[in-house]
């Protein structure tokens, strides 16, 4: 059985030769190799991911969005195509209502830190429960031409302080100091209040470039 980094190769997708992100993906994924399931690109490139996707897990819904037009053409049936921007609401409503509720979504779109936030407070919500959301080139995080960054060295961007902060979401802000998720969620004090997440984020695994969130 080939390995998806292998797989990765022969597709021609940067996530293997160039980010080397296939051997972090494979140990996620590797249990849903066989199962049916719904996975959501955002970017799409010249599709060699996708195909890759769809060559490891073919039970899986492979689709994928991007705001450029050719993108539809590059890759055939069952993997979907849709043109439209990971910040328009109205599209990614009509979107999910089309393939339903996503189990896996892979940020590679834009890289511009606002858009990489508005997705995510849109699209994490809305995951199917033990799904994985995946924002992918977090080297952006530290870069301004990606938006909401100072020069390099001169303190961190605003996206890499959005995600970094969801820490607390997942230790829910030490309240009950009991290390119990569920009862410190639900316990009577309403100081500190419950951070947004907190109902519905159960882990953050960091990677190099790799940030990958579990929802409850």
């Amino acid at each position: 059985m080939k390995s998806l980094h292998q797989i990765g190769l022969e597709c021609g997708t940067d996530k293997s030769f160039t980010h080397k992100y296939c051997d972090v993906y494979e140990r996620y994924l590797a249990p849903w190799r066989d199962k049916e399931f719904t996975l959501l690109e955002i970017g799409v490139g010249a599709g060699g991911s996708l195909k890759m996707w769809h060559e490891f897990s073919p039970k899986a819904k492979i689709v994928g969005i991007d705001t450029n037009p050719d993108c539809a053409g590059y890759c055939q049936p069952p993997i979907e195509v849709f043109i439209g921007s990971q910040t328009d609401t109205q599209f990614l409503t009509i979107l999910l209502e089309i393939i339903g509720t996503p189990d896996v979504i892979i940020d590679d779109g834009s890289h511009y830190c606002p858009d990489t936030i508005a997705t995510f407070k849109w699209l994490f919500p809305k995951i199917a429960s033990g799904g994985l959301y995946i924002v992918e080139d977090c080297h952006c995080f530290y870069d301004s031409t990606y938006g909401l960054a100072p020069p390099y060295g001169q303190g961190m961007s605003e996206v890499y302080k959005f995600f970094s902060g969801l820490d607390v979401h997942v230790d829910v802000h030490g309240r009950g100091m009991c290390g119990d998720q569920d009862f410190a969620i639900n316990h009577p004090s309403e100081i500190p209040p419950v951070p947004e997440y907190s109902k519905m984020l159960r882990a953050i695994h960091i990677h190099t470039s790799l940030r990958i969130f579990e929802k409850k």
